[in-house]
């Protein structure tokens, strides 16, 4: 595969195809589960889901923030404290995240009522690939969130202005470039997964509670013009029978 497909093609094409992706696994989610399965989804917390979450969401707020702000990353890691226990923390997530991960694989492979979805069996891959070459890059690659906002954050930006850069990118180290990669895959795969049903799931109860609002507000709407209308017969029988009168 060339750069341009990978870093400029792959991404818009990964794009566009997303958010339709999403919304129809909403709606699919929305026909088929029923109340009592998104509760039993949101009961099915253990400890490994839980760090495993943990990690994965400081992983990703470290990426999103050192792409939606390199200057600010920058003044931070100005401090050698600052840059060392935002490294530490980056990479002690990373190593939580890989091994949380590969940990509840290896549980539900041992479970033979847990059938993984070719979809789930690429997902697993792409985030075990992705999480081990981020790792591998903070530890052969220091300073992996001084030197990421000066390339990577830049070639990010140019996709979104629409003038993909891919010169820095591509001179990246091999590991760097597969990270870069597994990132749009995973993102590509996940609206497929059964692990997108834990978005799924948050979503469609707040869903479920706005509908039911709705219907209450309906339904208190109804009853009060029912009432007010019930109320004033008695005053448009009067006017009609004065009116009546009068002629």
């Amino acid at each position: 595969m060339t750069d341009r497909f990978v870093f400029v093609v792959a991404p818009y094409v990964i794009g566009a195809s997303v958010v339709p992706a999403w919304l129809v696994r909403c709606a699919l989610t929305t026909r088929r589960s029923s109340p009592a399965d998104v509760a039993g989804t949101s009961r099915s917390r253990d400890c490994l889901r839980t760090i495993w979450r943990s990690a994965i969401g400081v992983v990703a707020a470290g990426h999103l923030a050192a792409l939606a702000f390199p200057e600010w990353i920058l003044r931070w890691n100005q401090q050698s404290a600052r840059l060392l226990a935002l490294e530490g923390t980056g990479a002690i997530a990373g190593v939580l995240a890989l091994a949380t991960l590969v940990a509840m694989s290896a549980r539900r492979d041992r479970s033979p009522s847990d059938a993984r979805s070719p979809w789930d069996v690429a997902a697993w891959t792409l985030l075990v690939v992705g999480l081990g070459s981020g790792v591998l890059v903070a530890v052969l690659f220091r300073w992996a969130s001084s030197w990421s906002v000066v390339t990577v954050a830049p070639y990010v930006q140019s996709l979104l202005r629409l003038e993909p850069a891919t010169t820095l990118v591509g001179r990246l180290p091999v590991l760097v470039r597969i990270h870069i990669f597994c990132g749009f895959a995973v993102a590509a795969v996940a609206p497929f997964t059964t692990l997108a049903q834990s978005i799924v799931g948050p979503v469609e109860r707040v869903a479920g509670r706005a509908r039911s609002h709705v219907d209450g507000l309906r339904t208190a709407s109804r009853f009060t013009l029912g009432a007010a209308s019930a109320r004033l017969q008695p005053l448009s029988a009067r006017v009609l029978r004065s009116d009546g009168e009068e002629n």
